[in-house]
């Protein structure tokens, strides 16, 4: 179920952050991310008509603003569960953060000595960071390149 053209980095044990899901049908790889306030969809993964308004602002962890393009409704399906969801959507996001509050709901255990997540009674295994097989920015000061 990989996004084409991503691999998975293969990383020391309790890396594991994400997860294979399925957003209205449409294969990924979603972030745990329990210091997330509201869990997010990338811009280029939603289309425009299907945006509400927001309401709310979004700020990054040293407090930018992060431009909330609206909200949307999804079904995030993890493991054969559908889990009706509502995303804010930005363009300033390449991943797809599920917060905190999604865990809680949906009532997540993750095991981290395991790598693993518990939702109910299925037990489904974390993933680490999937890599990108393209070029997003190029860091022409350090030569560095991120995906």
């Amino acid at each position: 179920m990989p996004q084409s053209g991503h691999r998975r980095v293969h990383t020391n044990s309790g890396d594991e952050t994400y997860v294979e899901a399925k957003i209205n049908g449409r294969p990924t790889y979603c972030l745990l991310d329990t210091g997330c306030q509201f869990s997010t969809l990338p811009a280029w993964f939603v289309a425009t008509a299907d945006l509400q308004p927001a309401g709310v602002e979004l700020f990054t962890v040293n407090g930018d603003k992060l431009t909330v393009l609206g909200r949307t409704d999804a079904v995030v399906e993890i493991h054969g569960k559908e889990i009706p969801t509502t995303f804010l959507v930005s363009e300033h996001v390449d991943e797809i953060p599920l917060s905190r509050d999604f865990l809680n709901a949906n009532d997540f255990r993750w095991q981290f000595g395991s790598g693993q997540i518990c939702i109910g009674e299925a037990v489904v295994p974390l993933l680490p960071c999937p890599v990108c097989g393209w070029v997003r920015r190029v860091d022409g000061i350090n030569g560095r390149i991120e995906c």
